[in-house]
């Protein structure tokens, strides 16, 4: 029963150590991507005619993530 106990103690400290901060941080770098999609798509409605380049795409990348 002690093992069982240790086990089930180790998988709960893991999991608030390690497991719910990387969902934290995965989230957040979520909305980020959500955000520069959005910011893409509003790029094209703005410029329909209008191909967009990958300086324009680490532009508005650089906005959203580093700003």
């Amino acid at each position: 029963m002690g093992v069982i106990l240790h086990e089930a103690k180790r998988e709960y400290e893991r999991f608030f150590n390690k497991v719910l901060p990387e969902q934290l941080h995965n989230m957040d770098y979520d909305a980020k991507v959500e955000e520069l999609n959005r910011r893409l798509d509003l790029y094209r409605k703005k410029h329909p005619g209008e191909k967009i380049t990958q300086e324009i795409v680490e532009k508005i990348r650089t906005e959203v993530f580093f700003q």
